[in-house]
């Protein structure tokens, strides 16, 4: 009986050393987990890195789009701006240009009326430097330095005979205080045409006063 017993204790103490060989220590189990625990971590981090990466080349395309859009509001406002700018100078302009162009009537209204009335001395108040009235000939002349360029006997007009006349074109140079405009004198005496000419006056500034500068028939 004690024969058969040894030897199966002896199995029992092979059988039991055997199995502590393939189980591990909690120590080592312990080791483990935090190895897979650092491996979990360093993971999460380097795919909370790539994800960081990304949002920040979102970022970035986000500012350069945010950026691009800003220049181009900074360009509108400058547009807008311009424009308004514009739209106040060209209304400004246009103010001006009516308020010369009633001036410009009513001083060459008064031109014509004194050459009808052959008012020398109007007419040198009305003139610039560079026109002369030859009062005994009813001829005002225009002159260049010293040189006649041109010449007009304002007697011609007949304007007793004109019924009215017409500001037909006007041009405003104002950078060099200059202007030009055409005049249709209309009589409704003649029955074929009741136009009897178109007479151009040119303008320019002396000391601040508008003066007939020129004047010459065109038809």
């Amino acid at each position: 009986m004690k024969k058969l017993l040894v030897p199966f204790f002896t199995a029992m103490l092979l059988v039991g050393c055997s199995g502590d060989d393939d189980q591990l220590s909690a120590e080592e189990l312990q080791e483990l987990d935090e190895t897979e625990d650092i491996e979990k971590l360093i993971d999460t981090n380097e795919r909370l890195v790539k994800q960081l990466e990304q949002y920040s080349g979102q970022a970035e395309t986000l500012q350069e789009q945010i950026d691009e859009l800003q220049e181009e509001n900074d360009r509108l406002k400058n547009d807008i701006l311009t424009y308004k700018t514009q739209a106040y100078d060209t209304e400004a302009l246009k103010d001006e240009e009516l308020a010369l162009r009633e001036e410009i009537d009513a001083i060459s209204l008064n031109f014509f009326e004194a050459m009808h009335k052959r008012d020398h001395e109007q007419l040198s108040l009305l003139t610039s430097d560079h026109v002369e009235t030859d009062e005994e000939n009813d001829v005002i002349h225009v002159r260049s330095d010293k040189e006649v360029i041109g010449s007009f006997h304002y007697m011609s007009l007949n304007v007793s005979e004109l019924d009215f006349l017409q500001q037909t074109a006007f041009e405003y140079d104002s950078e060099n205080d200059h202007c030009s405009v055409l005049y249709t004198l209309h009589s409704f005496e003649h029955e074929e045409n009741d136009l009897i000419r178109v007479v151009e006056l040119e303008f320019e500034k002396e000391d601040g006063t508008w003066k007939v500068s020129s004047i010459q028939n065109r038809m």
